[in-house]
């Protein structure tokens, strides 16, 4: 079967190089676009980020004083339920985030519409990887262009999903635990968005691994065998980079990081198996 580029006909590496380039700026072209889309929406997206330090009751507050007035005693008493309704219904209770410079405020809105912007763009990323890599592959294999991006930006996104949803809210909880009258916990916007979008995108990356296995499988870098032999060794880097990456000491978040890494492995296992390059049949002699 013909290749898109044979043989013979390998791209200079200069030209390789020129095409990497073009490829990479119209990424970033497509990263722009999302930006301009996610500019209107930055403010919501803070704010909405910011719920769980926000909804968490802060030691010493009104809402932990009338909780701690309410359950101390044999049963408490109406006003007590109702200062505590109150304090809740009012939100006093929570940690408030602040800013430490005047522009902290804007370029935390910025960063996060770039972000939203990256996986607004992640079909258009995930197009122009495929367009790189396209001449390596046989011709009858651009049928996969199509899962590929699909496939790659439900990934993605599901990957910041898990880190939004379920590992982050896990650490916040975790560390906010450690406030205590007299230490009151004072959260800059930057440092906290900052913490967030880290987790969103190393875990939106972590989740292309079985695409990123695929891919490799299909152009013969690796196959399903030897991914099998080295599962011990995928298993204990999962764990250490679950030590490493994780905020939290505990193993409980560990696990969150190293469990999804495990499976998504195991996943890959089979996309190899499944998508990975045939051997090419052996010629046997003429009698």
């Amino acid at each position: 079967m013909a290749r898109l580029r044979s043989v013979d006909d390998k791209m200079p590496f200069m030209e390789h190089l020129g095409e990497l380039r073009g490829r990479i700026l119209w990424a970033l072209g497509s990263v722009l676009v999302g930006l301009v889309i996610a500019v209107p929406f930055a403010e919501k997206i803070v704010d909405y980020l910011a719920r769980p330090v926000k909804k968490t009751p802060g030691p010493g507050t009104p809402l932990t004083q009338a909780l701690d007035a309410a359950l101390t005693g044999p049963a408490p008493t109406p006003a007590q339920l109702h200062a505590v309704l109150e304090a809740w219904r009012h939100q006093i209770g929570g940690n408030t985030l602040v800013f430490v410079s005047l522009t902290e405020a804007f370029w935390v809105q910025m960063k996060v519409a770039l972000i939203v912007g990256v996986f607004i763009a992640t079909p258009g990323i995930l197009w122009q990887v495929w367009r790189f890599v396209a001449p390596g592959l046989h011709a009858h294999e651009k049928k996969y262009a199509a899962p590929f991006v699909i496939v790659g930006s439900l990934l993605f996104a599901a990957g910041g999903a898990f880190s939004l949803f379920v590992v982050t809210p896990y650490a916040i909880a975790f560390m906010l635990s450690y406030a205590r009258p007299g230490l009151q916990p004072m959260i800059s916007i930057a440092t906290y968005i900052d913490f967030l979008l880290k987790f969103t995108l190393a875990f939106g990356a972590i989740f292309e691994l079985p695409l990123a296995i695929s891919l490799l499988a299909r152009m013969g870098v690796v196959t399903a065998r030897m991914l099998a032999k080295n599962r011990k060794y995928a298993i204990l880097g999962a764990f250490i980079a679950g030590a490493v990456l994780t905020p939290t000491p505990d193993m409980f978040n560990q696990t969150l990081m190293a469990g999804p890494l495990i499976i998504l492995y195991e996943i890959g296992i089979v996309c190899a198996r499944i998508f990975g390059r045939r051997p090419a049949p052996v010629a046997t002699a003429e009698p």
